[in-house]
This record gives structure tokens, C-alpha cells and sequence, in this order.
């Protein structure tokens, strides 16, 4: 049957799929008979217009059914390919320049890159003339011909490459070198910073955490042990760590509160001044004079014990044009008889002794005169 003027053709695919449906119209009417009235032809494009939307949605249905999902597993012959995911970004290494010290730190750093970025990093050339990228001075000095030379026996080889990095730069006397500074190490700030340095140092003995009690607990601070020997030790090297740790962040918020107290007390230091310079006039203040006479120079004891500074040049000639005294400022009088110039103090003025004059000696010929008449006298009394 031709469909009616205006509407589109079945497509073939249609057609196709729907060959074995049954058709509603055969069903619904004994006869192909064309329509004679305006009614019938209405009635019969309403019925395929019906029948055309049945005849999408199942087709649609079919193609829903017929396409595989999006999940679908994929054939056994055909193996999976993982996906492939960005490096991240990581610092590049310190450039090394041959420092026996620094290496250790130099090796952490690049080994670090490379286990991070395994996609930049995937074949053993990369690998090896990204670490001679790092080095620098000597130790550039040493390696760049792995850079020009694409036979060289290191360039196509990481591991012999950082052997021989290892053998140049690595510290012979490593383990040797840290005994010696852990016998030195001491707590000198917190007990959290020397743990860490601790660790550090200790590093390439390999001890088990008993063997390190007793020398991380050799260099603790003495109140830190104080406390440990009141509250008990740990017996644990993780214990021991910790439980210094907490000791010594107790006694540095006690320090604190010790020190906000005492800055307490000080707080109003004019008070305190006021009140300390109060008792010593009370202290120091004479006993009254009994006598009428006033004391002498009692009405400019501030004159005589401070001493005057240099006068200015303008002050100098005003106190000359008005006939004052140049170092009182006072009328009357000038500056050489000025009775405010501080005398010297006698008594304190000390007077070397005097000294007698040592005789003369006596002459040897009358001092052998004198010993022979007391000879003689001596002998006549012994004979009398």
C-alpha cells in the first residue's frame, strides 16, 4: 500500500526488521479495499500513523538489545592496555659537586625522582644523563664523557653507573665517623630537635632501638633526667622518645609561667622606684640640730655638689653685658670670689709623713778609737 502524500517512506533497514511483525492492518480489516469517504481516509492515516510509532519504538528496542555495553569485556586475544598516567611534578636534586658529606642526601634525592617519574624515566640512558645533569665541578669533571660518548660502558647501565658513583663519593668511615659523634651528640634546644638529630647521626650503625636507649638517653638535658628519675625511665626506645619529649615541653611551659610571673612583679616599676626612694630618705634623713646657728652652706648644697658644665657663647655674653656672675648668673660678685664654686675639702686632703734625716756615719778611724777605749775600760774592771 502507498503511503499517503506528505509521509515519509518506511527506510529499507525498517522494512527489514519489521518483516516479521504482524501487520495491524490485515488483522483490523477483512479487505484492502481504498476508502471513499473523507471519514475513512481520516481514519485510516490516523491508524498508520499508529502503527509507524509502534514500528520505532520497537525498533529501537532491537538496536538497544543488538549494541554491546560500554563495560563490555573485551576479547581474550586482545590484552588490556593500561593507561598511562602523568609523572608528577617532584623538585629536581641539589646539584652535587663532589662533597664526600652531601652524597648520602644527593643519592635520597635522585633516587627519589626516579622512582616518582618512572614515564620520563624509563630507560637506563635517561636514567643515567639525567643524574649527570646534577652534577657539577669535580664530579662533572668526571663523568661528562658518558655525555659525548654514546659507547661508553656506563651510559647504557644504571646500576654500574651509581656503583661507580658510590665508589668515589660514598664515606669509607662512615659507620666510624658516626660513633664518634653520637658519644658527642647533647640535648642543646628542645628534645624534639635532638631526637631528630639523633637519628640522623645514628643512621648508619643499623642498631636495634635497644642498643640506642642508652646513648640517646646520655645526651638529655639534666632536668629531663631529674624528672625521668622521679616518675621512672621507659624501657622502650620508642617509649623513652617520647616520654622525653613530653618532660621537656612540661618544663619549658613551667619556665613560661615563671617567667610571666616574675614580669608581674615588675610590672610598675615607678611604683617600686618611688617607694625604695621613700625608705632611703627616711633612712638617710639627719636628727634635727639642737644649736641655733644654722649649718654652714645649707642654703646651696645643690650648688656646691654638682658641678657646672660649659656655658654657651651666647650666654656667656648676656651674663658679661649685665655684669652677672659667669657661674652663678648672680649679681654682685664674679666668677673667681663666686661663693657657690665648690671648695676643696680639706680633711680628705691626705699629708705625706715627714721624715727624720738619717745621720751621717761615723768615720772608721774614730770608730776604732772608740772600740779600743771601751777594750780597755772593760779589762781594768775585770782586774779591779
Amino acid at each position: 500500500m502507498v503511503p499517503p502524500k506528505g509521509r515519509p517512506a518506511a527506510s529499507t533497514s525498517s522494512q527489514k526488521a519489521n518483516d516479521n511483525l504482524p501487520d495491524d492492518d490485515e488483522t483490523d480489516q477483512g479487505t484492502n479495499t481504498p476508502p471513499s469517504t473523507l471519514s475513512e481516509i481520516l481514519e485510516l492515516l490516523k491508524r498508520q500513523q499508529e502503527e509507524i510509532g509502534r514500528l520505532h519504538s520497537r525498533l529501537e528496542a532491537q538496536e538497544a538489545t543488538a549494541t554491546p555495553p560500554a563495560n563490555e569485556e573485551l576479547p581474550k586475544d586482545q590484552p588490556e592496555q593500561p593507561e598511562k598516567r602523568r609523572d608528577p611534578k617532584v623538585d629536581l636534586p641539589t646539584p652535587f659537586g663532589g662533597k664526600t658529606s652531601e652524597f648520602r642526601n644527593f643519592k635520597a634525592q635522585y633516587t627519589l625522582v626516579l622512582t616518582m617519574c618512572p614515564n620520563t624515566y624509563d630507560t637506563e640512558v635517561r636514567k643515567v644523563l639525567f643524574v649527570v645533569s646534577r652534577l657539577q665541578g669535580t664530579a662533572l669533571s668526571k663523568m661528562r664523557s658518558i655525555i659525548s660518548d654514546i659507547n661508553h660502558p656506563l651510559r647504557n647501565n644504571f646500576q654500574k653507573f651509581e656503583e661507580e658513583l658510590m665508589r668515589l663519593y660514598s664515606d669509607k668511615n662512615l659507620v666510624q665517623t658516626a660513633r664518634n659523634k653520637i658519644t658527642r651528640l647533647k640535648q642543646e634546644k628542645s628534645a624534639r630537635a635532638y631526637f631528630i638529630d639523633f637519628e640522623n647521626i645514628i643512621e648508619p650503625l643499623n642498631l636495634p632501638d635497644e642498643a640506642k636507649i642508652p646513648y640517646f638517653y646520655r645526651g638529655l638535658k639534666g632536668d629531663v633526667k631529674d624528672s625521668m628519675a622521679i616518675v621512672g625511665q621507659s624501657d622502650t626506645y620508642e617509649g623513652l622518645v617520647d616520654q622525653a619529649i613530653e618532660i621537656d615541653e612540661r618544663n619549658h611551659l613551667r619556665r613560661l609561667e615563671l617567667k610571666e610571673a616574675n614580669s608581674s612583679t615588675s610590672s610598675n616599676p615607678k611604683s617600686n622606684q618611688n617607694q625604695s626612694q621613700s625608705q632611703n630618705r627616711s633612712n638617710s634623713t639627719p636628727a634635727p640640730r639642737t644649736g641655733s646657728t644654722p649649718p654652714k652652706n645649707s642654703s646651696s648644697p645643690s650648688k656646691q655638689s654638682k658641678p657646672r658644665g660649659p656655658l654657651p657663647d651666647a650666654e656667656k655674653d648676656r651674663r658679661k653685658a649685665q655684669g652677672l656672675c659667669l657661674y652663678c648668673g648672680e649679681k654682685g660678685h664674679i666668677a673667681k670670689d663666686c661663693p657657690h664654686t665648690p671648695k676643696p675639702n680639706v680633711s680628705n686632703v691626705s699629708v705625706p709623713p715627714t721624715r727624720t734625716p738619717t745621720p751621717a756615719p761615723e768615720p772608721f778611724d774614730q770608730l776604732s778609737q772608740r772600740l779600743e777605749n771601751w777594750q780597755s775600760q772593760t779589762q781594768q774592771r775585770s782586774e779591779s
